[in-house]
């Protein structure tokens, strides 16, 4: 039996299920090693990590070669190639109006509405796999499929995270925010300069609201041009904000880990983030949509992303105890959905029938 994963990742776009399957990819290739798995990905970095016997891939790279080889594949050629390779299923990470029908098992993860919206049918699609109902609903709606087509699975990552302790919490406020309570504002290279602004602002009012030592560290990448360092430098408060650029996964992971309450951007491709916060047990404030609702429930706080609704998010958060240790129990609740285990084996049964 030969499974193909077909995984191509996007500038400036959530690359969350990509990550996933990927992540899939390397756990089932050790898992099973009596099959043949088959990565077709543009990824070369997380390409080279997979060396296993009874793997084999195919790298569309980057650039315009790249680009026209991974065009001619998916519009004419698929269905050879996987013959040849003697597939039996493929998943992939986004529908393609191919020119030729893939006679095979397929299996598609729908995550995106803009997406969903460009598809005329899924006939040669086995099954679609999403993360919550608002998807499974907009398919049904849009494409009059009932519930067998779609199949309701959480993203989850393959680390162990767990909750931090008092004294690692303590220590790392000490290290990085002189001992003192803080937010932090998670970005990446695709935040846009207006919703650092929008945080600064929200922290200004927050502060003036409590009047306290409470600080605010920004997440930054180092793509950020001089004019937010301008910013800081004028900001009344400079002295309670901090930034710190975007280069080390597991410093990033410790600050989240020990955050009194965080903030993720709209524009970033963090929903891996905001599945580490759920881990962690940190209230988070994220945008306030239906999709962001029907994934996370009540595990969240929801926001408009705009300087006075975070910061009433902010001020609840810090004002009222029973909101937020209210947050931090779902959180609890929710992340038993997170199991890596449970969801690969899930994901697995429906994939190998």
């Amino acid at each position: 039996m030969t499974i193909a994963f077909e995984i191509i990742f996007q500038r400036k776009k959530d690359n969350s299920v990509q990550e996933f399957l990927l992540n899939l990819f390397s756990f089932y290739s050790e898992k099973y090693p009596e099959i043949n798995f088959l990565l077709l990905s543009n990824n070369k970095a997380n390409f080279q990590k997979c060396n296993l016997p009874n793997q084999q891939f195919i790298n569309f790279s980057t650039g315009i070669i790249g680009k026209i080889k991974l065009f001619f594949v998916q519009e004419f050629f698929l269905g050879l190639l996987l013959k040849k390779r003697k597939v039996n299923v493929l998943i992939c990470d986004k529908y393609y109006n191919r020119k030729n029908k893939l006679n095979i098992k397929s299996f598609i993860w729908l995550n995106d509405l803009s997406v969903l919206k460009k598809v005329d049918d899924f006939s040669d699609i086995h099954q679609a796999f999403c993360t919550n109902d608002f998807i499974r609903n907009q398919i049904a709606l849009t494409h009059s499929k009932n519930e067998p087509f779609t199949h309701l699975s959480s993203l989850c990552t393959i680390e162990k995270i767990n909750p931090t302790t008092f004294e690692e919490k303590e220590k790392i406020k000490h290290d990085y925010s002189n001992g003192k309570e803080y937010f932090l504002f998670y970005s990446d290279e695709w935040t846009k300069k207006e919703e650092f602004v929008s945080v600064m602002k929200a922290f200004s009012l927050f502060k003036k609201w409590q009047k306290s030592n409470m600080q605010l560290i920004l997440i930054i990448d180092q793509a950020i041009d001089q004019k937010l360092l301008k910013l800081v430098e004028n900001y009344k408060y400079k002295e309670d904000i901090k930034l710190m650029v975007n280069n080390d996964g597991k410093l990033l992971l410790n600050l989240l880990s020990a955050c009194y309450g965080c903030i993720m951007s709209i524009n970033s491709s963090i929903e891996y983030k905001m599945i580490h916060a759920i881990k962690l047990n940190i209230p988070m404030i994220i945008d306030e949509t239906d999709f962001n609702k029907s994934s996370f429930a009540n595990a969240c706080v929801y926001s408009k992303m705009d300087e006075v609704q975070i910061s009433q998010k902010m001020i609840l958060l810090y004002k009222d105890e029973f909101f937020r240790e209210q947050i931090i129990k779902d959180t609890i609740r929710f992340s038993d959905k997170l199991n890596w285990n449970y969801v690969s084996d899930n994901i697995w049964r429906t994939i190998s029938k």
